[in-house]
């Protein structure tokens, strides 16, 4: 079996830009056309917040997640990584529309 290499140390500085908090999964919905992405609603004490995770094929039923808690990094480039899934699911519905059609 062949491990993962030791990514490099980070500076402290580093770790003070990171924003890790606990939160408890209130309810795990399916993401419809999506493979992989399950939507949850998570409350983080002061206020909830909707997160995609793409865990739907590690777990034979995500929703017996729902009830626990889980530590979330919290400040992460939400827009870039929605961006991808748009563009990827888009290109997926143009291509499911040119087998229709043709």
């Amino acid at each position: 079996m062949n491990q993962a290499p030791i990514k490099p140390l980070i500076s402290t500085s580093d770790l003070d830009k990171i924003d890790v908090r606990v939160g408890t999964i209130l309810v795990v919905e399916d993401v419809a056309h999506s493979e992989k992405l399950v939507r949850l609603r998570v409350d983080f004490g002061d206020h909830a917040r909707s997160i995609l995770v793409g865990m739907k094929k590690e777990r034979p039923s995500p929703k017996e997640i729902e009830g626990l808690q889980a530590l979330f990094w919290y400040k992460c480039a939400q827009g870039l990584l929605r961006h991808k899934h748009r563009r990827r699911h888009c290109r997926k519905r143009a291509a499911t529309r040119q087998r229709v059609s043709a």
